[in-house]
């Protein structure tokens, strides 16, 4: 009884002695960075999620559904398992193809971040390549 009392006195020491804080020191700045992020994708919401991707024929096309077109719109394509397979590409007009060939099948998160009259937008869409 005494030794289990000594091992609970001792987790209570170990516990206590290590950091707990569940905000971390730049927490300023990161929820800053949040709300920018939240932001655009509000901005990209008022223009109905204009970017559309469509995987048809061994091609992924890249549409954008809107009257009014995006100022450098960025794609980045990323692997929820494996870094590696990241992929950032800069379209410079739409609708654009891309064989799939250049993808590693399976599943990806792409962000797409372009501005419209101004304002920056933030689209987020999963996507399976087969």
């Amino acid at each position: 009884m005494s030794l289990f009392i000594v091992f609970i006195l001792s987790m209570v020491f170990v516990i206590n002695s290590k950091g707990s804080e569940l905000t971390s020191d730049d927490y300023y700045l990161k929820d800053k960075a949040y709300q920018q992020e939240m932001e655009a994708m509000n901005n990209a919401e008022k223009y109905g999620n204009p970017v559309h991707f469509i995987v048809k024929n061994d091609t992924l096309h890249i549409t954008f559904m809107s009257k009014v077109q995006p100022d450098s719109l960025t794609v980045m394509f990323m692997r929820p398992n494996s870094r590696k397979l990241d992929q950032e590409i800069s379209i410079d007009r739409l609708p654009m193809a891309i064989p799939t060939s250049e993808f590693v099948k399976g599943n990806y998160e792409v962000r797409t971040t372009f501005y419209v009259e101004d304002q920056f937008c933030e689209q987020n869409t999963d996507l399976t390549i087969k």
